[in-house]
C-alpha cells in the first residue's frame, strides 16, 4: 500500500500580517524553496518520481536549509545584485567624482 504525505498548513506570518498582505500572497506550502518555481535545470534531478519523498522532504518541507542547491542559487543572486556598479550621470553625461574630505 502507497503511504501519502500530507502537506502542512501555510500559517500567516508576523510580517504578512503587519504589512497586510492578503491570505493569496502566502506561500502555498509554508518553509517550501523560494526558488521552487524557477524551474532551475540543477533541481531537475529531484523531480522524478522515483525521488518523490526527497522532494517532499526537502524542496516542500524543512529540509530545504540543508540543500546545496538553494544555498547555491541564493549566493548567486546575492552576488548578481551586489556586483551591479551604478555610473551617476546628468543630462545623459557621466559625472567623474573625486574624493571629498581629504
Amino acid at each position: 500500500m502507497i503511504q501519502m504525505k500530507t502537506l502542512p498548513q501555510p500559517q500567516p506570518t508576523r510580517a504578512a500580517v503587519a504589512s497586510g498582505a492578503r491570505d493569496d500572497a502566502a506561500p502555498i506550502i509554508a518553509g517550501a524553496c523560494p526558488f521552487l518555481d524557477r524551474n532551475d535545470a540543477r533541481c531537475a534531478s529531484r523531480f522524478g518520481l522515483d525521488r518523490i519523498d526527497q522532494m517532499m522532504e526537502i524542496c516542500l518541507g524543512a529540509g530545504v536549509a540543508g540543500c546545496f542547491m538553494h544555498h547555491r542559487i541564493r549566493h548567486e543572486d546575492a552576488m548578481a545584485t551586489d556586483s551591479r556598479l551604478v555610473t551617476p550621470t546628468h543630462d545623459g553625461h557621466p559625472l567623474r567624482l573625486r574624493p571629498t574630505g581629504s
